[in-house]
């Protein structure tokens, strides 16, 4: 009977030690396969990382492109405007009109005095600004800054005297400026509006 029980004790300590051995096999295989999803899992998730970033950058390398196309567009089309501008300076506004009646003759009238008065514009304008810039001149110089204001606040008074002189003088030589500079985008040769 020994006999017996050490062999079914064997056969079942070979059962349960088989069992036990394959378990834990299957644990470590399981283990290691886990490991190596994750070891997986992080490199596609590094490589989907990378594919994002490299999108990002192409994005917005596009929207720079497009960016530049419309100022590009914008830029050509306010060159357009200027050059238009600057074509129609040279024409008359009156020449080679057929107006009869009352009104066309008047409308006549009125656009030939239109192509004189854009003659003298820039001369006018300039005239102005200087005539101006002189009576701002002689009004402080003669009313404001009188020697009893002088002398009591002078410091004050010379520093505001300085500012208003300064700044119409600024104001003026940038309308005249404007008058007579080149205003960008025109072909050389072309003369300024």
């Amino acid at each position: 009977m020994t006999a017996i029980l050490l062999l079914v004790a064997k056969a079942l300590a070979s059962l349960g030690g088989g069992g036990i051995v394959g378990l834990i096999g299957g644990v470590l295989k399981d283990r290691q396969a886990i490991a190596k999803a994750k070891v997986d899992n992080e490199h596609e998730r590094a490589i989907r990382a990378q594919d994002i970033e490299m999108r990002r950058l192409d994005i917005e390398g596009n929207v720079r492109v497009e960016d530049r196309k419309a100022a590009a567009v914008e830029a050509q089309a306010a060159n357009a405007a200027l050059s238009a501008s600057y074509q129609t300076d040279g024409r008359t506004y009156s020449r080679g009109l057929k107006l009869t009646g009352q009104w066309g003759r008047a409308m006549a009238a009125f656009l030939a005095f239109t192509d004189a008065a854009r003659a003298w514009v820039r001369i006018l304008i300039t005239c102005a600004a200087a005539w101006f810039l002189y009576k701002i001149n002689d009004f402080f110089w003669q009313r404001v800054l009188t020697p009893a204001v002088v002398s009591a606040n002078q410091a004050r008074m010379l520093d505001l005297a300085e500012i208003v002189f300064l700044t119409t003088l600024s104001l003026i030589g940038m309308s005249i400026g404007w008058w007579y500079g080149s205003r960008g985008g025109i072909v050389r040769g072309q003369k300024p509006a």
